[in-house]
């Protein structure tokens, strides 16, 4: 019993550490690209 309460309670977790990190990876992400596509654009 505790050790399915358990599973469930970390699946949470982990869904839960995802949630909040993916938008954080995306915003990253498309800083990169825009700075990128900056420094190309100023360099042409």
């Amino acid at each position: 019993m505790m050790d399915k309460a358990d599973a469930i309670t970390k699946r949470q977790m982990k869904t839960k550490i995802s949630y909040y990190f993916s938008p954080l990876w995306v915003k990253v992400a498309i800083l990169i690209i825009l700075i990128l596509t900056g420094r190309f654009i100023l360099h042409a």
